[in-house]
């Protein structure tokens, strides 16, 4: 999905009730991603 000006949407999700956010699992197509952190991102500068 993407925005008029073209750029991806992006949406955060939080619970903190209930189940706390093994709540969003129960989310019709709900899906984790493989990975949440890129601990590589960024390391370029540190060099």
């Amino acid at each position: 999905m993407d925005h008029p000006d073209g750029n991806p949407l992006k949406f955060v999700l939080r619970s903190e009730l209930g189940d706390g956010p093994l709540a969003l699992l129960k989310l019709q197509g709900f899906m984790l991603p493989n990975a949440i952190f890129n601990v590589a991102a960024g390391t370029e500068e540190l060099q």
